[in-house]
């Protein structure tokens, strides 16, 4: 079996693609007290509320919530802080992405 370069690429690209999608982004909250417990415009706050400056883990993206275009949320994992553990849903906009170190 021969393989093309151009094949070749191809498939690095979509390695390159699938390991990068497999990789969790972790984030900083900027405002405290905007955990919901649901993506929904009718949303209650979430039982514990983490401070401002808390680490969380991205674990889902939700887009135009209610049809809203631009109002996206994402569900998290509070990684340190007070909330240590909870989950919940955040607007995108109140994260801040954290640059992890490279292995």
């Amino acid at each position: 079996m021969r393989l093309y370069p151009t094949t070749a690429i191809l498939v690095l690209c979509m390695f390159a693609v699938h390991v990068s999608a497999a990789q969790t982004p972790m984030a900083q909250i900027k405002l405290e007290n905007r955990l919901v417990d649901k993506p929904s415009m009718r949303a209650d706050a979430a039982p514990c509320q983490p401070q401002r400056g808390a680490v969380v883990k991205r674990l889902q993206t939700q887009k135009s919530i209610n049809g809203i275009e631009g109002l996206d949320v994402v569900r998290v994992r509070v990684i340190n802080g007070i909330c240590s553990g909870e989950n919940g849903w955040i607007a995108d906009a109140l994260l801040q992405p954290i640059d992890t170190p490279s292995r």
